[in-house]
């Protein structure tokens, strides 16, 4: 049943938001961070500060990663590229962080006996092609002081942006990427090594993997705006099970306006946004809160829930060839 009053919209009548598609020729173009290494020891300096096999990869290519901290929580959504023929030289991209803490991390642990000169953070630009169905595809970075070269492509304005990032499960900082979370739960174990050998944080996200200890996951949710107003649900809004159980926490927002797809999505339109799910309510196709907070005296709220296309499972058991 949807919710306690007879008025309120069920998710049924609405049109689902995640058919949304950004259309053909367009592309993302934001602002990110770049962090130059140079020197001999780059590679094996950043494969110990990574999360990256940057000893079996090769130069020229962009390399996911993340930055971590030794217990295992998010710095950053990294890209790593070598250069050089022995990888001696190496840019790390932040695609989502705090730079300036990745760069002090690294900082700190950089001695003399290392042949690595760390220069400063320095901002740059990034394009994305998108695919018609918004499929992330080429990408170009240049300085920030250099233009992106003439692609022919329309950028996403701001509001297609985000909602391209929740609709595709992107996580962001800080909304996702801060010291609560781990790159497993955030659906980045394709940019995880279990198998290099130590690095910051390896020991930690080897114990996750072989002792399936990976407790919630990142999802995307929607709901009809609520009769209290699209404010009433906002980040740290507290999810919980039809049953009444702590079920999550909700990390980001965005609200779209009626007729955001075309026809009316509803009145006063529609919530889209991630949430950190709990284990045990991931199986539920809805989750509710209840007024602001979950235990409040109007209408339940009902958020559908839905795994996105880019969420990478969690490992299970491969951790101990990490040790």
């Amino acid at each position: 049943m949807w919710g306690s009053d007879a008025t309120a919209v069920p998710p049924s009548s609405l049109r689902d938001p995640w058919q949304w598609r950004p259309g053909p020729g367009r592309c993302l173009e934001r602002t990110v961070s770049l962090i130059d290494l140079r020197g001999p020891d780059a590679r094996r300096f950043l494969h110990g500060q990574s999360s990256a096999d940057l000893m079996a990869a090769g130069t020229g290519c962009w390399i996911p990663a993340c930055s971590i901290t030794p217990t295992g929580r998010m710095l950053g959504r990294l890209r790593i590229r070598l250069s050089g023929e022995a990888g001696e030289s190496a840019t790390v991209l932040v695609e989502s962080g705090d730079a300036d803490a990745i760069h002090t991390a690294l900082d700190r642990v950089l001695f003399p006996a290392d042949r690595v000169d760390l220069d400063g953070v320095r901002p740059a630009r990034q394009r994305l092609e998108l695919a018609e169905n918004g499929q992330p595809g080429a990408m170009a970075v240049m300085a920030a002081e250099e233009p992106l070269p003439d692609s022919g492509l329309r950028p996403l304005n701001p509001v297609e942006q985000e909602r391209w990032r929740i609709q595709w499960g992107q996580p962001a900082w800080p909304a996702e990427i801060n010291d609560a979370h781990n790159p497993f739960e955030l659906g980045l174990a394709d940019a995880v090594s279990l198998s290099k050998g130590c690095y910051v944080g390896q020991e930690t996200l080897a114990k996750l993997a072989t002792y399936d200890g990976v407790r919630q996951q990142l999802r995307r949710w929607w709901c009809p705006v609520p009769d209290e107003g699209s404010d009433s649900i906002t980040a740290g809004t507290v999810l919980q099970t039809p049953a009444g159980d702590r079920a999550g926490t909700i990390t980001s927002v965005l609200t779209l306006p009626p007729g955001a797809d075309g026809p009316a999505v509803g009145e006063a339109g529609v919530l889209i946004g991630l949430a950190m799910v709990r284990r045990a309510a991931l199986g539920e196709p809805a989750l509710r809160l209840s007024g602001a907070q979950g235990a409040g005296s109007g209408p339940a709220v009902e958020l559908q829930l839905s795994r996105t296309a880019g969420f990478v499972e969690p490992p299970v058991g491969a951790g101990s060839g990490a040790r």
